[in-house]
Order: structure tokens, then C-alpha cells, then sequence
């Protein structure tokens, strides 16, 4: 599991991107889905939900969405690979709890990518993650890196 993080961590602060998706949380008995549900959310909601995601990774920090809105005991935060192969699932994810996550690709809606109106906001909060990133990692990244005569920036 570690060298999993270590090499995810790495390349999605190298290459990050907002993905548009649709969440399935499955479970023995029921499937609970969070965004483009065809809800009529208030104004200023957004109906959907983004992931950050690279060529192979996604980092979704946004299940909260299904402890608030179903109760569900999800994780905070999960890193999942997403596919190798062409398809309208982008990633899935086996909990402790033996439930299932899957993320689609989003549907064609109008509004399939959130309203950022607040882009300092979005910066101001990226930071942090960042950090907490790199304080958990960077024994990891630093093994890494020095092991291959390299050393990375951010440790520098």
C-alpha cells in the first residue's frame, strides 16, 4: 500500500485536474448515489460532484456527500487507480465495510462542471491538503527520490 501512495502522491501534485463525476456508494442492500441525481438543487448548488484526478489516479475528498446525505460510514478521503481501458466507470474502490465505491463519468448535463466563484477560496483550501500531503509523504518520497540520486524540490 505504500509504494501505491507514494507513487499516486507524486503524480497527482505533478499533474492534477478536476474531473466531473457521478459517485455510487453500493452496498448489500442498496446503491446511493451522489451527483447529476436530476435533483432541482437551491440556488448557488451545485448538482454534481468532482474528483481530482491524473492520467492514473483519482483523490476524492468529498464523500462526506454520503455520511451527511445517507449516513453511510464512509472514509474522508480515498485514492483509488482509475482504469486502464475505456469506459464510462472511471474508478472503484472495495471499503473495510465490505460497501463499494464506483465513479462514472458524469452524465451530458448542462451544468457539468461546478460554478467556481470563488477562486481564492478553492486556492486557499488547496494549500492545506498539499501539506498534509507532503508532511504524510515525504519520508516516502524523500527514500524514493534520494534512493534514485534525485532529490525532489519540495524537500529541498
Amino acid at each position: 500500500m505504500r509504494r501505491f501512495a507514494r507513487k499516486s502522491y507524486a503524480i497527482s501534485i505533478s499533474r492534477p485536474g478536476v474531473m466531473p463525476v457521478q459517485l455510487w456508494c453500493v452496498t448489500e442492500d442498496r446503491n446511493y448515489i451522489v451527483g447529476f441525481v436530476g435533483s432541482n438543487p437551491p440556488p448557488n448548488v451545485w448538482d454534481g460532484h468532482v474528483v481530482c484526478a491524473t492520467g492514473e489516479y483519482i483523490f476524492d475528498a468529498s464523500l462526506i456527500h454520503l455520511r451527511n446525505e445517507h449516513g453511510l460510514d464512509v472514509p474522508d478521503v480515498v485514492l483509488g487507480e482509475r482504469f486502464k481501458i475505456s469506459s464510462h466507470v472511471v474508478a472503484r474502490q472495495n471499503l473495510s465495510n465490505g460497501a463499494r465505491l464506483w465513479w462514472h463519468d458524469a452524465p451530458a448535463v448542462l451544468q457539468r462542471h461546478p460554478h467556481l466563484e470563488d477562486i481564492g477560496l478553492v486556492k486557499d483550501l488547496a494549500r492545506p491538503v498539499i501539506d498534509f500531503l507532503e508532511q504524510i509523504y515525504a519520508s516516502d518520497l524523500e527514500a524514493t527520490f534520494l534512493g534514485e540520486g534525485r532529490v525532489a524540490a519540495s524537500l529541498a
